[in-house]
């Protein structure tokens, strides 16, 4: 018990520091997080314009109501789609020249 309750009041005093957006935070991400997983399961994504419209969409408001949790996934997963859309136009380009 005594090693414990030193890792429990911890753990309480980080809870405390916890602000209101860091708990809309988390609960934000895991929602999206679920409907991500949802909507691949399904496989009927009717547009992928609306999802990179959502997708911005959610990044501005992330960064404008400070969900620091929520816009660093998004900014990072941003750089990673950028990159996945320009590597096949790289492959093409240097197909062209040959």
């Amino acid at each position: 018990m005594e090693f414990v309750m030193p890792i429990l009041e911890g753990a309480w005093r980080y809870v405390l520091t916890l602000r209101i957006s860091d708990y809309l935070d988390i609960a934000l991400m895991a929602y999206a997080i679920y409907w991500l997983l949802k909507l691949v399961g399904t496989s009927k994504v009717e547009s992928v314009g609306k999802v990179i419209l959502l997708f911005l969409l959610a990044l501005m408001l992330s960064d404008a109501f400070s969900l620091n949790g929520i816009y660093f996934l998004l900014s990072h997963i941003l750089s990673l789609g950028a990159l996945a859309l320009v590597q096949p136009l790289r492959a093409h380009a240097a197909g062209l020249g040959h």
